[in-house]
């Protein structure tokens, strides 16, 4: 099962993709951890869990569950020049802060292109959503407010900014990152 949408669809189309996906949560949420771990699996974080294999059963007994303090050093290590391969298999293209609401302290979180299509994904879905509900939303006529924070970038140079910047980038044009960069 595909997390996409045919753009030359009609609402009434797409809105029907969104159902079916809504009736298939397991399938999609197994496929979506196969793929991450079919991918990901020989990087150094995973392989030493993992030892090259990426079965869901294999994953749910030997990964720990861990917190933002067990990975901080990858990521940390990535945002000052390390080889993103460490924590992704694709490569990191920028980062994000979390907002900070718990421990007080915002967090430094990796993105890659995989994982800006999967929230542009969300946010059309967020879309179609408004549109069946909002009138007026399929004329244009939907106001949305993004919180907006001035960019910054890691020693390595890979930007950091607000998920919001990211999502609306990404959404909007097509351009990929690393042309950005």
């Amino acid at each position: 099962m595909s997390l996409r949408f045919d753009l030359n669809e009609g609402l009434e189309g797409k809105l029907q993709s969104l159902e079916d996906l809504a009736w298939n949560v397991k399938q999609i949420q197994d496929e979506m951890l196969e793929d991450i771990l079919t991918v990901n699996a020989n990087t150094e974080y995973l392989h030493r869990f993992l030892h090259g294999k990426f079965d869901k059963e294999h994953f749910k007994k030997n990964i720990p569950i861990v917190t933002y303090k067990d990975v901080q050093p990858y990521i940390e290590g990535v945002a000052n020049g390390e080889p993103s391969d460490v924590i992704s298999a694709q490569p990191i293209t920028g980062f994000t802060r979390s907002s900070g609401t718990s421990g007080g302290k915002q967090k430094l979180l990796p993105l890659n292109m995989k994982f800006l299509e999967n929230i542009k994904f969300l946010r059309n879905i967020c879309a179609l959503v408004i549109c069946r509900h909002v009138d007026g939303a399929e004329q244009g006529k939907v106001m949305k407010f993004a919180f907006i924070k001035l960019e910054s970038t890691t020693p390595s140079g890979l930007l950091v900014e607000t998920i919001s910047i990211a999502c609306i980038v990404i959404s909007s044009v097509d351009l990929s990152r690393e042309k950005r960069l």
